[in-house]
């Protein structure tokens, strides 16, 4: 679609991610830049109004503000929440769009709270 992109992970799966974009650069107009990612940084850091490396990174790759966030397949494991919650105020700025794609599971997600009247389930 000729977007810049950012794709994160955990530290130890951007060997993986890497390879997926060489298989797939022939499809893409900008290839992706992929970067780590922990959520724990940023749950560790946003409390403190502080900024994860990731934010000085993007900032000075030139890829910041974030437009929009797509996260996907990641809210599995509810014991994550706070840090999820934390990555995405973290690389948020006040026009950014957040898609997130969730799967009901048998743990209640609380959503609605994260994002009050920001969010539209689709």
């Amino acid at each position: 679609l000729g977007a810049k992109a950012v794709l994160t992970d955990l530290p130890e799966a951007l060997d993986l991610l890497e390879e997926n974009i060489q298989l797939n650069k022939a499809s893409m107009a900008y290839l992706p830049v992929a970067k780590a990612f922990d959520w724990d940084e940023a749950l560790s850091t946003v409390p403190q109004g502080l900024s994860p490396p990731l934010v000085d990174e993007l900032k000075a790759a030139g890829l910041w503000p974030v437009a929009g966030i797509l996260i996907s397949d990641c809210t599995y494991l509810p014991h994550h929440a706070a840090a999820l919650r934390a990555a995405i105020e973290s690389i948020c700025e006040n026009q950014t769009e957040v898609l997130l794609c969730h799967v009901d599971r048998d743990v209640k997600w609380h959503f609605k709270d994260w994002f009050n009247e920001a969010l539209q389930e689709v």
